[in-house]
């Protein structure tokens, strides 16, 4: 799967270089969709991904931090991606913003586990 994406991502790089060259102005959206396009192929993957980790809670009985394990990785990556786009098309604030809100929400989702062990802690000193 990989080498597909990397050969797809070659191509739209070379199209955008070339496209920038001739003076298009719509390179930017241009890379943009092609991103998009790319990270669509990373669907099965992500199936696979999910089945397996519905497995190893339901044998671990972990189901519930594994959620939340899989829906931080999440949000940072979909932070992250979301935050790249906007900078490369020159909206550095709104890359910032999305980039902040991204951080904040694992931090929210985090948070009952820092109050777990916050609790064990004092729990152990009492």
């Amino acid at each position: 799967m990989i080498y597909r994406i990397c050969g797809i991502a070659l191509v739209a790089v070379f199209c955008a270089v070339i496209l920038r060259e001739l003076g298009w102005r719509g390179v930017g959206v241009f890379s943009a969709f092609a991103g998009v396009f790319i990270l669509s192929g990373a669907v099965e993957g992500l199936s696979s991904l999910s089945s397996g980790i519905a497995a190893l809670s339901a044998y671990s009985d972990i189901s519930r931090s594994a959620g939340d394990v899989v829906k931080m990785i999440a949000v940072g990556y979909v932070g992250g991606i979301c935050s790249d786009v906007c900078f490369d098309l020159g909206e550095r604030a709104i890359s910032s913003a999305v980039g902040f809100v991204g951080r904040i929400e694992i931090l929210v989702i985090a948070f009952p586990y820092f109050k777990k062990i916050l609790d064990f802690g004092l729990g152990l000193l009492a």
